[in-house]
């Protein structure tokens, strides 16, 4: 009886088969399947505990990449080991879960490319404060990305050889095109001290999220800057002191270049044998990781300054820029002033500048001689000019013809500092040619032959717009 059954059975089976064989698709719990295979959950197990569902094979990855690459695409597996390398066919499997094959490697159900595919490379892990690093981002995938340093640097892109500025949570990059598979180089500068993590987010063209980290730790003290300067003022001195230096870390190679930004700076070293005379405003030097010294001469009245600028050796983009600033003071306000300042004459006509005041006290106070006299060259308009001393009773006490481009002076204007203005000596001038005369002048202490000194140097320009 036992044997009818089972043959009953089994004769039922293999009619039902038959019959979904023929009809091209195979249903579990169903009669009418909706498709090549429709599994349903048996209408007595609805509410039941049962366990349900699809289980299909499990395996680790080093087993999925034994599999070799003739796999037929579309296979799909279950990885529930990391066991062997996540290289080659294996190389986005890192972390358990389903994956299909695509004919070339195994993939994570929704397209997902792992981390492995975008690479983040940086220059350091531990820089200076004011220092940056290079971030190489490569991608050999369709992406995007954005970062994040919870306000604890800046991160700027290399742009025809400048720096520009990348907002946090700002996308970078086109949809649906790959960033570089060769890298691109990011520049990050750090504004606080200590340990940070920055982080990168990526989407591929699936939208899939890819988080990329990179650790580093930033060492210095507050407010410390890549380029640090110090300075010695001399107000009443023809120079200041300076000395800056490149504050890098480790063995990171930095240049420095100076350049002129206002006025007629000029540098002399503090190191006699410093570029052997070959220094060049403008050029690129190695900085040799110690400080370096120079007094700033400031041939300029107002402010004379430089900029010094700050890069990696072999790189195009400047990290650090200094501005140093040497202000060379004009006379004395409200107590001393030459006329006329501004005036338009004709050729060959005689002016007289006079002061309308004592000399100030500084160097009313010094038993030297004061002076005025002319400077010629630093910027100044060099057309030719007469130059006369007249006493009070208007006999010519000395006289001097400056040539065109001639760079000589001479005293113009002298007396003791006891002397009343009524009864000191007097200046002329006399134009030549007719254009646009600067005159620039300055006082002195005649004795003092030394021209950084403390006496006080004042200067005053004098413009003349001379006419036929």
């Amino acid at each position: 009886m036992k044997i009818s059954k089972i043959t009953f059975a089994a004769l039922t089976i293999s009619m039902l088969s038959i019959t979904q064989a023929q009809q091209g698709r195979v249903g579990i719990n169903t009669s009418n399947p909706q498709a090549t295979i429709d599994m349903r959950i048996a209408d007595a197990n609805l509410a039941s505990n049962s366990k349900e569902g699809l289980l299909i094979p499990r395996v680790g990855r080093l087993r999925a990449d034994n599999m070799g690459p003739a796999v037929d695409q579309g296979t799909m597996i279950y990885i529930n080991t990391l066991d062997g390398n996540a290289s080659g066919r294996v190389s986005n499997v890192t972390k358990v879960g389903f994956y299909h094959f695509d004919g070339n490697e195994w993939i994570g159900l929704n397209n997902e490319r792992t981390p492995s595919n975008v690479q983040i490379t940086p220059s350091a892990n531990a820089i200076n404060i004011g220092e940056s690093i290079n971030l190489n981002i490569k991608s050999n995938i369709p992406s995007q990305f954005f970062y994040n340093s919870a306000n604890k640097g800046v991160l700027k892109k290399a742009i025809n050889n400048n720096a520009e500025l990348i907002s946090e949570f700002t996308v970078v990059g086109t949809e649906g095109t790959t960033l570089n598979p060769n890298g691109t180089d990011f520049i990050y500068t750090p504004t606080t001290i200590g340990q940070q993590m920055i982080q990168c987010y990526f989407f591929d063209s699936d939208k899939n999220l890819i988080i990329k980290q990179v650790p580093i730790t930033v060492n210095g003290t507050p407010g410390q800057e890549l380029i640090t300067t110090s300075q010695n003022i001399y107000p009443n001195a023809l120079f200041d002191g300076f000395s800056f230096e490149i504050n890098g870390s480790g063995n990171t190679q930095y240049q420095y270049k100076i350049e002129k930004e206002s006025g007629s700076p000029f540098i002399y070293w503090m190191d006699s044998n410093a570029y052997q005379g070959n220094f060049l405003f403008g050029t690129w030097y190695d900085y040799q990781n110690q400080p370096i010294e120079f007094d700033l001469l400031k041939q300029s009245p107002g402010v004379n300054s430089l900029k010094i600028s700050a890069r990696k050796k072999n790189s195009v983009i400047i990290e650090g820029e200094k501005i140093l600033k040497a202000d060379r003071k004009l006379f004395w306000s409200g107590s001393t002033t030459i006329t006329p300042m501004s005036k338009t004459v004709s050729v060959n006509t005689w002016l007289q500048l006079t002061m309308n005041s004592n000399i100030p006290q500084e160097l009313a106070g010094n038993p030297n001689i004061a002076a005025i006299v002319p400077q010629r060259g630093f910027g100044v308009t060099n057309l030719p000019l007469t130059a006369e001393t007249r006493s009070t009773a208007g006999q010519v006490i000395s006289s001097a013809t400056f040539g065109e481009n001639s760079t000589n002076s001479f005293e113009i204007y002298s007396y003791l500092p006891s002397t009343p203005v009524n009864q000191r000596n007097t200046f002329w001038v006399r134009p030549t040619a007719t254009g646009t005369y600067i005159i620039r002048y300055r006082t002195s202490a005649t004795s003092n032959t030394n021209l950084f000194t403390e006496y006080g140097d004042r200067e005053i320009t004098v413009v003349l717009n001379v006419v036929p």
